[in-house]
C-alpha cells in the first residue's frame, strides 16, 4: 500500500512539473512573439540598454516570485529604477490571464536555470 502511495504521489509530481514546464514553453513563445517582451529584454531575456537581464539573480522591482512576477507583468515598471524606458503594463500587449501567467512562469524558469547552472 505505501508503495501505491508513493508511486501516485510521484506520478503527482511529474505531471506538476511537466504542465509548469509546458506553461513556460508557452510563455516563451509569447516572450518572443506577441508579448513584445523580446523588444526591451532581449530574444534570450538577457537584457538590453532599454530592460534588465531576467536570466540573472538580480531583480531590479520585485523579490523574483511567481506572485510578484505576475504582478509586474500586469502592472508594468512605470518608473524603473536603472532603464530608462518604462515597461507598460503587460508590455503593451493584450494577454489573456492564462497568457499573462505563462510569461511569468518562463521569467522565473530563465532566472532559475541560471542559478542552477552557477551552483
Amino acid at each position: 500500500m505505501l508503495r501505491l502511495i508513493r508511486a501516485a504521489l510521484l506520478a503527482a509530481a511529474v505531471i506538476v512539473l511537466f504542465c509548469a514546464h509546458a506553461d513556460a514553453q508557452q510563455g516563451r513563445a509569447i516572450f518572443q512573439g506577441k508579448g513584445n517582451c523580446f523588444s526591451c529584454h532581449g530574444v534570450d531575456g538577457r537584457g538590453t540598454p532599454l530592460g534588465p537581464d531576467l536570466t540573472d539573480a538580480e531583480w531590479l522591482n520585485i523579490d523574483g516570485s511567481l506572485d510578484s512576477i505576475r504582478a509586474l507583468i500586469r502592472a508594468g515598471v512605470p518608473k524603473p529604477k536603472k532603464y530608462v524606458a518604462p515597461m507598460p503594463a503587460m508590455g503593451g500587449a493584450k494577454l489573456s490571464p492564462a497568457e499573462l501567467d505563462a510569461v511569468a512562469r518562463y521569467v522565473l524558469e530563465l532566472s532559475s536555470v541560471r542559478r542552477r547552472l552557477r551552483s
